[in-house]
């Protein structure tokens, strides 16, 4: 849904309070996100360019995909149930919050000033990262992944970059 004012996308929620999946299309005049009803699990912001900082995320949120965000400058830690992240074309965003231990998928692409990526939990299975220029560096990757995607990262072209468990991953 497109909200051309934070009043109406606040009176939108409230009319919705049962809502599970909610994806927004907000234009320069919303500044922030209200109080989103905890029956949320998946929350999809497709244009947010006055978007500085997500707050208010419900509990209940299992899936968080940001796409178009260009004054996104931080994400707040996500609370445990959340599982698959998706951050895409949001170039002010210079790192990542802690990821909880339930997440499986983490996808970035297009984050310019990203170059700090957090822990990896145990548990995930699925990572891609696409154009990170400024990303140096990976903790170690964990023994659960399945999928590795990593493209347009020169950075992490170093010797020591990434590691999985003793394997060096060189990335040329």
């Amino acid at each position: 849904m497109w909200f051309d004012t934070q009043d109406k996308l606040r009176a939108y929620l409230e009319s919705h309070a049962d809502i599970s999946s909610l994806e927004l299309e907000c234009d320069g005049v919303i500044r922030s996100l209200p109080h989103l009803p905890n029956s949320v699990t998946d929350l999809q912001i497709n244009y947010g360019p006055g978007l500085y900082f997500l707050s208010n995320l419900p509990d209940s949120l299992t899936e968080l995909r940001v796409y178009n965000c260009t004054e996104l400058e931080a994400l707040p830690d996500p609370k445990d149930h959340l599982e698959d992240l998706a951050i895409f074309n949001c170039p002010k965003l210079k790192k990542l919050p802690r990821l909880p231990g339930s997440l499986t998928r983490l996808r970035t692409y297009e984050c310019g000033m990203l170059s700090v990526v957090p822990n990896l939990p145990s548990g995930l299975k699925n990572l891609a990262l696409n154009n990170c220029p400024a990303l140096n560096a990976l903790p170690d990757l964990p023994g659960s992944l399945t999928y590795l995607h990593i493209i347009g990262c020169p950075g992490l072209a170093g010797d020591d970059a990434i590691r999985f468990g003793n394997l060096r991953i060189r990335v040329g």
